[in-house]
């Protein structure tokens, strides 16, 4: 995924499915931008093995679907940060 997803302000969902390369999401420089951010949906990204601290920074992160990423090993520590967050 490319670092310049940030530059999208205004986008609320972020969905990627079936994207066998994805490794990581971009930098914090990237994501800290996507302040209206409600929901990621990540459902079958085999490769993704980290969700990188970044992540933490969208505040008002509502909702994400880690389904069917079998090469993820943990998340960051501060998700519990995360107030809107529904788990």
């Amino acid at each position: 995924m490319p670092n310049s997803v940030g530059t999208v302000e205004k986008l609320r969902v972020l969905s990627i499915i079936w994207s066998v390369s994805l490794r990581q999401l971009p930098s914090s420089e990237s994501f800290e931008r996507l302040y209206n951010l409600r929901t990621i949906t990540l459902r079958h990204c085999c490769s993704l093995k980290h969700l990188l601290h970044s992540i933490t920074l969208l505040s008002n992160l509502e909702n994400i679907d880690l389904g069917y990423c079998f090469e993820l090993v943990e998340l960051p520590e501060d998700m519990g940060n995360l107030k809107m967050l529904e788990v």
